[in-house]
């Protein structure tokens, strides 16, 4: 299974829970937790697992008085993938670091570099900005992602309310197809 997604395509999916705080009073450290259950695979190659994920982000003011960000994330933790026959295969754990700063108002732009992605196959590049209208009600992004199996660009856009999120994304694959 190494190298390749096992819970993508036919009957696969996953359920994600998480949720993230702030340690200090400012708003200028917070930590969170993600517990995911992925399931895929059809007949004998059925196949489900879990995953835990955790991060961490800090936030100060640099030179202009513009938000630095810097964060860290470690993904797949303890994680492993099990077929129907009970054959039961570990999934590599991954380290990520990245950092957004806002250089101008209402406008962001990130970087970070994740060790493993195993639907790409090794480590992932990624740069990308976003910028907000209305108040930063509207999020516009785009950015680009690089790995050993190739490039996409992606798109997204985002509406944002004290209560709720929504957000639509599209990647676009280097070698034709799209992601939704």
């Amino acid at each position: 299974w190494a190298g390749e997604n096992p819970t993508a395509g036919a009957g696969g999916g996953r359920i994600s829970a998480g949720g993230a705080l702030f340690l200090d009073p400012g708003k200028t450290l917070a930590a969170g937790a993600g517990l995911r259950y992925l399931w895929g695979g059809e007949g004998a190659d059925r196949v489900s697992g879990r995953a835990l994920d955790l991060g961490a982000i800090g936030r100060m003011k640099v030179a202009g008085g513009r938000r630095l960000s810097l964060g860290l994330s470690l993904g797949d933790l303890g994680a492993s993938l099990r077929r129907t026959g009970g054959l039961e295969q570990r999934i590599p754990a991954w380290i990520g670091v990245g950092a957004a700063i806002e250089p101008a108002r209402d406008a962001v732009l990130s970087m970070d570099i994740t060790s493993w992605d195993r639907d790409r196959g090794g480590p992932v590049l990624r740069a990308g900005g976003e910028y907000g209208f209305l108040g930063k009600s509207l999020k516009l992004r785009t950015g680009y992602a690089r790995s050993p199996s190739g490039g996409r660009w992606c798109a997204g856009l985002g509406w944002v309310t004290p209560d709720w999120n929504f957000d639509y994304g599209l990647a676009l694959e280097s070698g034709g197809g799209s992601r939704h």
